[in-house]
């Protein structure tokens, strides 16, 4: 591909064996910081660029300036239920390991030191408990049109 001005290209890095955590959080918290960078320059330039991003801390690390911003919570077990059916039939102590699961990695990655899971203050939260798949993808997309004056 002919390279423009008006293109930016990620490379992938070759295969690689597998980082230590700490490495991979630090390679993590860099490619946040470029992100950052990259948002503010879109903003800088005037440009509007509509991306559509999910993970757990997307608004408050890697977009903070984003314009829309919806943290998606659930109760445990719901997900877990749900975590189940998208996987397939599981038996009763693997449905329960997996809330178990869930859980512990919501308590980790709320009480971890860099990006904790937490909503952005800016963030519409939205309780998915008692959604269907199709009633938070029509919730988000009516926020987002009424946040960005659609």
């Amino acid at each position: 591909m002919a390279k423009s001005k008006n293109t930016l290209e990620w490379e992938r890095s070759s295969a690689k064996p597998p980082m230590k955590r700490k490495d991979y959080e630090k390679e993590l918290r860099k490619l946040q910081v470029e992100l950052c960078k990259l948002q503010d320059w879109v903003k800088f330039k005037g440009l509007r660029v509509v991306v559509v991003m999910e993970g757990r801390d997307i608004g408050t690390a890697v977009f903070p300036h984003a314009d829309v911003k919806v943290f998606l919570d659930a109760d445990a077990r719901i997900r877990a239920e749900r975590r189940v059916a998208q996987n397939g039939t599981h038996t009763p102590e693997e449905a329960r390991r997996i809330v178990e699961d869930l859980v512990l990695r919501d308590q980790r990655d709320r009480t971890r030191a860099v990006s904790p899971l937490v909503a952005a203050p800016d963030a519409v939260i939205l309780d998915t408990t008692h959604l269907s798949i199709d009633e938070v993808v029509a919730a988000v997309e009516q926020l987002a049109l009424a946040k960005l004056g659609y």
